[in-house]
């Protein structure tokens, strides 16, 4: 093997690295960065309106075609 060929051999291996490098930290930073997209809800300390009792759901109701 010439020298010209190994160096060309070592910068294609060392580019392959960094490749990879690079490639897996952006898929760990992404994975972390998943974890992190929760929203926390924020939980009503009472219902904001008025609650009624349920209703016969035999018998049409007023909004139904």
């Amino acid at each position: 093997m010439t020298r010209r060929r190994f160096i060309r051999k070592l910068a294609q291996i060392c580019s392959l690295i960094v490749a990879g490098a690079s490639a897996f930290t952006q898929r760990a930073s992404a994975q972390t960065a998943k974890l992190r997209k929760f929203v926390r809800a924020v939980r009503a300390r009472e219902y904001p309106g008025t609650v009624k009792p349920l209703q016969d759901i035999r018998e049409p109701s007023k909004w139904s075609g």
